[in-house]
Order: C-alpha cells, then structure tokens, then sequence
C-alpha cells in the first residue's frame, strides 16, 4: 500500500510540473484524446524584496546553452535554486527563445496542411519540428540546469533536482508519431479541438465533430469508454514556445507573472497545430462570447465567464480568430440565427 501511494504521489509530482494529456483510441476510425494542465500555486507573499531583479534580461549560465540537440557532456551538479519570489516580473534570459526541436518534421502529403500556409507571420513563429514530449531519454543534467530557469509549468524553477528528477526518469520515451492519416485516405489527418464554453449548447455540432480523424478535448468531465490509453508529459520548451511566440500576454510584467499562463485550451490547440494536417475548433471563446453561459454542460441557471489574473483570455480569442481569418485553422462560430435560436 505505501509503495502504491508512493507511485501516485510521484505521477501527481510529474503532473505539477508539465501538462499532460491522454490518448485515448476509439474503437471507431475517430478517436478522442483528452489532456489537462496542473500546477502549483505560488505564495506571493514569500516575496524577498530586497534580491528583487530590476532588469529584463539575464546572461546565460557558463554551461553550453545550445539545446538543438541534448548537450555533450553532463555536469556534474544542479545550479543553485532560483526562487519565482526574487523577481518583480518575468526574467527574460539571453536563451529565452532556444528551444528543443527534432529533426526532420512530420512529413505531410496532405496539399491542404495548415504547413503550406501562405500566412508569413504564421509561419515565421510556427516551429513544425517542436519537441513535443518529456521523457527520461531526453533530459540531463545540463538541460536540467537550463529549464531550471524557467517557472512552472515552462520549466523547474523553484524546485530541487532530487524531488523532480526520481519522477522524471520514470517518464517512458513516447510512441511516435502520435497521429497517422487513414489508410487509402488523401493522406489529411484532420483534428477537431473541442472546448467547454457555452457556445457549443444547442449547437447539434456533435456528428460533425465526430467525423474528424481525432478529437481533442482539454478537459474530459465525464467517463467513456476507451481501448487504449497512453500517458505523455509535455515538453516545457513547447509551452515555452506557445507563450513566447504566440501567446505572451503583458500580464507577465506585472508581479503576479509567476501564475500567468495560457488556458489548457490553449495548449490543446496548438498540440493539435503541430500534430494535425487541419484542425477545426470548436466551444472556445468567441467574440459575442456575452451571449452563452460559460460552460456547455450547465444545466438550469448560466454562470458567465470570470475573467481571472491568470489567464488572458481575451489575448486568447483574438488569438483563434486571427489563426480562422487567416485560415490556418477554423473557429465555430455562430450565426445571429443560431444564437437567437
């Protein structure tokens, strides 16, 4: 029994410091996969003014900070702990937008990939080879050290290398890839993204989202019935990357950047950005988001969205519909009619 509690007290130490999602296969051709984000909370109240950082940016350690490939040679001890309390608001460091990336990228013969989209700045900040997953293959202890300067859930900062690195190793190198196109199909593979807002009551949306090839969900509120399941940790570079190139909200210099991050929701889609061909998005905040209770799944009264510190949800929804104008990926939306209906 006290080894069994030990084993889960190790996966909810791993689920702390990444997101996780699950995938999860149908019996049918369309499968559901389903990941959530946990963190901890931060007690601002530790705050140490007197270390506080005045500057944005901060030099890179001695260590070789190049992480295109996993460093040479290990160190021989974890650096000193930095604590999210001695800084005043997010410490830019002079390796902040280096980030893990595999070669070669996925190879797509779909001739309607969002890769081939002509939108530039999509494609200037759109890394298709990102590393997508933690596991024990991939991390020592110079990449321990670099990640170490990042806060929860983009690295382990804050946190000692005995209490992470015992569960880490325990983290099994994923099966890739993690999606595959039908066979004898055009060679697509087409992802829906499904989210929890209110938009989506009412919206008989359902047969069409199940005809998609795979169906994300950020969040499962309710048990079903799979044949497989897989458990990933996702790469805190990948985060990393999400935030900084496409979803960094200037929350993050205000003190309380150590809890600002990007919706579970958020995260889903662009997994799904990097693993799909085409990805339709649908319950995710829109611009009359007003109109429609805060979640699909309520039943008599409609609660309304909060609009708490640590997410920015309206960088978000400019975010989705930027990336359906500029059709890279298409965000449901809903018509006058069908609103009033």
């Amino acid at each position: 029994m006290a080894f069994h509690a030990s084993r889960i007290f190790i996966l909810l130490l791993v689920a702390s410091l990444s997101a996780m999602f699950f995938v999860l296969y149908q019996s049918k051709l369309s499968r559901d996969i389903s990941w959530t984000t946990f963190s901890r909370k931060f007690n601002l109240a530790l705050e140490d003014r007197s270390f506080e950082t005045k500057a944005t940016t901060c030099r890179a350690p001695s260590y070789d900070s190049s992480v295109t490939s996993m460093p040479p040679a290990e160190l021989e001890t974890p650096m000193p702990v930095l604590l999210k309390a001695k800084f005043s608001k997010l410490p830019v460091w002079d390796f902040e937008d280096i980030y893990n990336q595999d070669a070669p990228p996925r190879q797509s013969t779909c001739r309607q990939s969002l890769r081939n989209s002509p939108d530039e700045s999509f494609r200037k900040a759109f890394l298709p080879n990102m590393r997508l997953f933690l596991h024990k293959n991939n991390i020592n202890m110079s990449e321990w050290n670099r990640l170490s300067h990042f806060n929860n859930p983009f690295g382990f900062m804050g946190f000692t290398y005995g209490d992470v690195m015992s569960s880490v190793k325990l983290i099994p190198r994923p099966k890739e890839p993690l999606l595959l196109p039908k066979p004898g199909g055009d060679g697509c593979i087409r992802c829906a993204v499904v989210g929890t807002a209110g938009i989506l009551n009412g919206s008989k949306m359902g047969k069409e989202i199940d005809a998609h090839d795979y169906v994300f969900r950020p969040r499962t509120y309710y048990a079903r019935q799979f044949n497989e399941s897989r458990f990933y940790v996702l790469h805190q570079d990948f985060l990393r990357y999400v935030r900084n190139s496409f979803l960094k909200s200037p929350h993050l210099n205000a003190r309380y950047w150590a809890i600002v991050r990007p919706t579970n929701g958020a995260f889903t889609i662009f997994l799904a950005l990097h693993t799909c061909d085409t990805v339709d998005a649908y319950g995710f905040m829109t611009q009359d988001y007003a109109k429609y209770s805060n979640y699909y799944f309520e039943r008599g009264g409609k609660s309304r969205v909060v609009f708490y510190a640590n997410h920015d949800y309206v960088l978000e929804m400019k975010t989705w519909k930027k990336l359906h104008d500029s059709k890279i990926m298409r965000l449901y939306q809903r018509t006058e009619q069908e609103a009033v209906g």
